[in-house]
């Protein structure tokens, strides 16, 4: 095979725009990916943002409901999305719906703003028949401490 004269400005020329071909390239895959997710991004706020607005709609529809930030950061931290990416408006409403059913069925209980757990039931108090004479620890509370 024969060999083809160049001349040697021709030949650097032709290897500094191999270079940038590598260069652009790369450019080219970075600024694709910081693309796709600029997208994703906006379709995530856009999702978040219908939520938002459905919460308002639903609790308004209901009448005396009314979220407040923590919960209505509660309810879209975790969105159904549908297969093309938005938001799965149906489930969506269907969980708002439980939640606002669950607060009215609260206060229909009178529950509300009591604390109850740790074993306990609202309303009911500790009494005691008579002093007591042992300390938890089954020490006698009329003994004295010796030195």
């Amino acid at each position: 095979m024969p060999k083809i004269q160049i001349e040697e400005s021709a030949h650097t020329d032709l290897v500094e725009k191999a270079g940038r071909v590598d260069a652009l390239v790369s450019e080219n895959a970075s600024l694709k990916a910081e693309n796709d997710t600029l997208k994703e991004a906006d379709a995530a706020r856009a999702r978040t943002d219908r939520a938002r607005e459905l919460v308002a709609e639903r609790a308004q529809a209901a009448g005396d409901v009314a979220f407040d930030a923590l919960q209505v950061r509660g309810l879209i931290a975790d969105l159904p999305v549908a297969e093309s990416g938005d938001l799965d408006e149906t489930a969506f409403s269907a969980s708002v719906d439980a939640q606002i059913t669950a607060i009215k069925e609260a206060r229909a209980a009178g529950n509300t703003g009591q604390v109850v757990g740790f074993g306990g039931t609202p309303g009911t108090g500790v009494t005691e028949s008579q002093p007591r004479t042992t300390s938890p620890w089954g020490r006698s509370l009329t003994e004295s401490k010796g030195a």
